[in-house]
């Protein structure tokens, strides 16, 4: 059909037509962003605190306009979503659908009008929000020209994410033809797939219990932006690597970030058009747009829902039989309920029962070959003669190591535990290999009293495989072969950061606290051989305390700051005593010390601490410790 309408004239219609959309994002936008700032800074421009210092001014004006203001970023999202939904709400009614398709114009040019129609009422609205924001600064003399670049930038921002939303909303109204059914397939198309990262990580902490990491397995949030468009924008805006330029209000958007997201839209938009085109005009007032993905979609949504019931039943039961009931129930509850989504009818509730046999077949072994370790995930052991290398880490104290210009801390990050177990890997693994061993044979071991100790281990096979596990290892067999490994300097030099210090990393070192077990202090004070009354007399430094203090004090635990020069010789003395204690001595601690350092490049790891064992076979640094406390700086911390 040839179009005769021009497209000015039909978007200039549509604004028309949506002007009261215009009003009511408007009045949020002005509410929200220009009317915020103006009671703030009216509240607070006569208070005498903000008098005597303007600058505080200036900082409550940015903290409620610009690159700092997220939180208007739900509101940006939530116009992107409504706009989609006003706009192309006709495509659920058949009335209306063939009023627009009987119009002289294609289809293209219908979708763009509507497209660029419903957009503008949100760009006029925010657009006219932010330039008022920036007139209420200049009224009270908080804006410079850096401040209206930023919050041009903002904006620019919240455009972007506008589109997104909407993009995304917009394909699940083309995906279905019902507004219920829109509603729910945004819903999906939002937390499907975070909900599917949360069902692996379920299934692996119940049955996969040499999987290493767990929940840190993943890193939930780079791998949840990528689920939906509006978790896309949140980390965009949220993903902030060090590198970011911060500027007055915030940090600026890199052009990267807003590339992506326009790119992001620009696709959606263009899968939407696609969709429009072809699809069917009588499907108006259906579930789905497309029947043949009926199946499908039900067959997606269902075997889930199978397999966290199966997983409820195994841990209530732990029994095969009520696992496979659950298992039947909820996976044909779950296509009943969606096939009455579907129809609106529940006479036609069961119909399909294909959908539901699929749907228990496919949950049914998933599921039990996570329970019954089909792939033997569990026992892996590769031969001995077939391993290149290997590594160990005990999961106990927090660890920073600095790997190719980044900081790395045990269970810190979601690939954190892998990167430093290519960091400690060893082509002499004969011990390591002794740990793994124990390790497999205990994975079936329930609740036993012997003593045990958490490790990752890596296999780096000659294959070029490189398989990550963990294991709890009896006592018996972890002490021989982690005292066999501390006798190696090249494992204590890559296991122990602190031997690997340099003067720069030492000299940025804020403090280090101190926190031990007084028993073992007690040499500090000397006591004469007759002490007839109650109250000792002072030795060494120390005040006099009666019995009955002393006694309680020195089961205390004792805890002391230490700064400048003592903590350089804390560490050389640590580092001495590291040549000369067994790791059996280390692990059975009496106190730890702990290392605060800034770190500058990677936000993610600026604040970072290093925890240290110590026991009273560390003698050097207890000769320390009871110089410390001999001249009083250092205190019972009790309770």
């Amino acid at each position: 059909m040839t179009s005769i309408i021009s497209f000015s004239k039909m978007t200039w219609d549509e604004m028309k037509k949506l002007t009261w959309l215009t009003a009511v994002q408007g009045l949020v936008f002005f509410m929200l962003i220009p009317f915020r700032v103006l009671m703030v800074l009216a509240s607070r421009s006569s208070q005498q605190f903000f008098v005597e210092n303007p600058d505080e001014l200036v900082r409550l004006f940015h903290e409620n306009v610009g690159l700092a203001t997220h939180e208007n970023l739900v509101f940006v999202m939530a116009a992107g979503a409504l706009c989609a939904l006003i706009a192309f709400g006709y495509l659920h009614s058949p009335v209306k659908l063939d009023f627009y398709h009987s119009l002289p114009v294609t289809r293209e040019r219908l979708f763009t009008s509507k497209l660029f129609g419903s957009s503008l009422t949100f760009i006029f609205a925010y657009v006219c929000s932010q330039i008022l924001a920036i007139l209420m600064g200049l009224l009270y003399g908080v804006v410079s020209g850096g401040v209206v670049a930023e919050i041009t930038a903002a904006t620019v921002q919240g455009i972007l994410c506008f589109f997104c939303s909407y993009a995304g909303t917009l394909l699940a109204v083309m995906l279905t033809g019902r507004l219920l059914t829109t509603i729910l397939a945004a819903g999906v198309l939002g937390l499907y797939f975070p909900m599917l990262i949360l069902l692996d990580i379920m299934c692996r902490e119940i049955f996969l219990k040499t999987s290493l990491g767990g929940y840190n397995r993943y890193n939930m949030p780079e791998l949840c932006a990528y689920s939906s468009p509006w978790a896309f924008c949140f980390s965009r805006l949220e993903n902030y690597d060090g590198q970011r330029k911060l500027g007055i209000t915030g940090f600026w958007p890199d052009a990267a970030s807003l590339c992506q997201m326009a790119a992001l839209a620009v696709i959606l938009l263009l899968i939407c058009a696609a969709l429009y085109r072809i699809r069917r005009t009588e499907v108006a007032g259906n579930a789905l747009a497309f029947r043949k993905t009926e199946g499908i979609i039900k067959i997606l949504l269902a075997v889930p829902g199978a397999l966290v019931a199966a997983a409820v039943a195994y841990e209530m039961f732990e029994s095969v039989l009520w696992e496979i009931v659950f298992i039947l129930v909820f996976g044909a509850l779950g296509c009943v309920l969606m096939e009455f989504i579907y129809r609106g009818d529940i006479r036609q509730s069961l119909c399909h029962k294909i959908h539901a046999a699929v749907t228990v077949v496919i949950a049914a072994a998933i599921f039990f070959s996570f329970r019954f370790d089909v792939t033997g995930y569990n026992s892996y052991l590769p031969a001995k003669e077939d391993v290149q290398a290997m590594a160990v880490k005990v999961g106990f104290w927090d660890y920073t190591y600095s790997i190719d210009g980044k900081l790395y801390r045990s269970y810190d990050t979601a690939d954190a535990d892998r990167k430093i177990l290519d960091y400690l890997e060893t082509e002499e693994f004969d011990q390591i290999y002794r740990l793994a061993e124990n390790g497999v044979a205990n994975v079936d071991v329930e609740d036993s009293d012997a003593e045990r100790w958490y490790v990752a281990v890596k296999y780096h096979q000659k294959d070029g495989k490189e398989i990550y596990r963990s294991y709890w290892v009896d006592a018996t067999v972890f002490y021989p072969v982690m005292n066999e490994l501390q006798k190696d300097r090249e494992f204590r030099e890559k296991y122990s950061p602190i031997l690997t210090w340099d003067d720069s990393y030492i000299d940025g070192l804020h403090n280090c606290y101190v926190s031990v077990d007084g028993t073992d202090l007690e040499a500090v004070v000397s006591y004469p051989e007759d002490t007839s009354s109650d109250t000792l007399p002072e030795s060494v430094g120390v005040p006099a305390v009666s019995e009955a203090e002393m006694s309680e004090e020195a089961s205390d635990i004792y805890t002391a700051d230490v700064t400048g020069d003592t903590i350089r010789e804390l560490i050389e003395a640590y580092r001495m005593d590291l040549e000369q204690v067994t790791y059996e001595d280390m692990v059975k601690s009496m106190g730890n010390l702990e290392f605060d350092h800034y770190v500058d490049g990677d936000i993610t790891a600026r604040y970072s601490y290093e925890i240290y064992p110590i026991s009273d076979k560390f003698t050097n640094v207890m000769k320390i410790l009871r110089e410390i406390k001999t001249q009083g700086n250092m205190e019972p911390a009790k309770g």
